[in-house]
């Protein structure tokens, strides 16, 4: 059996966990991120972006390459604007139509 280690980051606003994402690594420079979440209450004041951020630097750091994700349709302009770019058929997961998006990212 195929072990995953899965690596979450969380922003801390006053103390209170404001958002989260988690990401996994699938070959040696490749990583998914995925259930990013922001608290209602804090959306719009780029918690999301900084997640990603954050993720993407720790990936770096661990000879990451590429990142896929697996975005909410609605939210595909939030992650163009980051530098992500759909591929794919778009389908559906849990009643909600979704698309797969990738982002190379730079070396070091």
């Amino acid at each position: 059996m195929k072990r995953i280690t899965a690596y979450h980051v969380v922003a801390f606003v006053n103390g209170d966990a404001a958002a989260t994402c988690r990401f996994f690594r699938n070959t040696e420079s490749e990583y998914t991120i995925g259930r990013i979440a922001v608290l209602k209450q804090y959306r719009g004041k780029n918690l999301g972006s900084r997640m990603l951020e954050a993720a993407e630097k720790i990936i770096l750091e661990n000879g990451g390459r590429s990142v896929s994700l697996h975005a909410q349709l609605r939210a595909t302009g939030f992650y163009e604007k980051l530098g992500y770019s759909s591929f794919g058929e778009a389908d559906e997961e849990q009643g909600c139509p979704h698309i797969r998006m990738r982002k190379d990212l730079p070396g070091i």
